[in-house]
């Protein structure tokens, strides 16, 4: 009770530092926000249903939001990151190993850790969890685009040479058939969506693509400078438009946090790297992709993760 109260008291403040995470809820339109649970202690890497994984000093910890039903995976000391199945049931996560961070898979419940690629990238999970997607590859260097059954049996290389850099990780579509990723083209960095043998080129970066629950657009952040901001990509028309409510600022990046569930409207944040109030706050939006109007959510001024949107509700992570 001492560590909750300490949240509310510090998210009160707006703007205040947060001693710990917390999973809030919070309308779509700003109202109504709600402290839930403070978080068990370290970096909240994912969460799924009932469950959060952390990196803790210890290793990679999965456990329930409430602290309750903690399990230390084995030999998992220098995690990177972790994503869980769509289910919940398994985790895919990156550990530093010889130089590189390996790409490992595990149960939720910490059983039948299995390293998949010595290095690679955090995979991304099939709708139906039978496998899986990364980029292996050395760190800062080319990479494949490879799949992998869960058993590690069935192992593909989709594209070869073609992802930018391994640290980029990949997302594929609602229906499993697509994937979008941080590519390699003739004019340098680009964004590619592969379906089938197909592989479809956008120009300028994309990292970090979220695809909309309808499969009908991916949001993914553009890096550099001037061109800082979000590009959405219209999969029908192949159109794209950017997002950035303070253009050709240094210093500001873009992220998408997540979609609403009819694929309207998009949740996304803006940081500061470096610089301070008034120049930047840091804000979530939720912007009507139609029309293009944006609504500031967030007035606090800390930094959301792992959000989660579900009818007019979203659910949201902040970390220290």
């Amino acid at each position: 009770m001492v560590v909750l109260l300490a949240v509310v008291a510090a998210a009160s403040a707006y703007g205040g530092e947060v001693g710990t995470s917390a999973l809030w809820t919070v309308r779509d339109d700003g109202s109504n926000r709600q402290l839930l649970t403070a978080l068990p202690a370290g970096t909240v890497l994912d969460r799924a249903a009932n469950r959060v994984a952390l990196r803790t000093d210890d290793g990679l910890v999965i456990s329930a939001p409430d602290g309750s039903g903690r399990v230390l995976l084995a030999d998992t000391k220098g995690v990177g990151d972790a994503a869980f199945s769509p289910s919940g049931r398994s985790i895919a996560f990156t550990a530093w190993s010889n130089g590189s961070y390996g790409l490992y898979v595990a149960g939720s419940d910490g059983t039948g850790v299995r390293l998949v690629d010595a290095a690679a990238s955090l995979a991304a999970w099939s709708p139906d969890e039978s496998s899986i997607v990364f980029a292996s590859g050395a760190e800062g260097a080319r990479a494949d685009l490879v799949t992998e059954l869960v058993d590690g049996s069935g192992r593909r290389v989709l594209v070869r040479r073609g992802v930018a850099d391994s640290a980029f990780r990949p997302s594929i579509s609602p229906d499993g058939r697509s994937i979008a990723y941080e590519c390699l083209n003739v004019r340098g960095g680009g964004f590619c969506i592969r379906r089938g043998r197909t592989i479809a080129r956008y120009p300028g970066s994309g990292v970090d693509p979220l695809w909309s629950p309808t499969g009908r657009a991916v949001a993914a952040t553009v890096a550099g400078n001037y061109n800082s901001g979000l590009d959405v990509t219209d999969l029908a028309t192949h159109a794209r438009r950017v997002i950035a409510p303070i253009p050709k600022l240094i210093g500001v990046d873009f992220t998408p946090l997540a979609w609403s569930p009819n694929g309207r409207q998009l949740l996304y944040q803006r940081t500061c790297a470096g610089l301070r109030p008034p120049q930047c706050v840091t804000a979530v939006y939720n912007r009507t992709i139609a029309t293009g109007k944006d609504r500031r959510v967030s007035t606090d001024g800390l930094r959301w993760t792992l959000a989660h949107w579900h009818g007019h509700t979203i659910g949201y992570v902040t970390q220290p």
